[in-house]
């Protein structure tokens, strides 16, 4: 019984600290011909993204 409590909340943890946080942030490639040999990845949040006016 311990176990499956143990299992349960290892599962919860890991969708709170894994799966929550991409639900409101979104990661992008970046690719930019500067001849530079860097790679740039861009991570934006969605809430400000949505707050912006247009």
């Amino acid at each position: 019984m311990t176990v499956l409590v143990w299992l349960l909340s290892a599962a919860a943890c890991a969708y709170l600290f894994l799966i929550v946080p991409t639900m409101w942030l979104k990661v992008e490639r970046v690719r930019v011909p500067a001849g530079l040999g860097i790679k740039i990845l861009q991570i934006s949040d969605l809430h400000v993204e949505k707050l912006r006016v247009r």
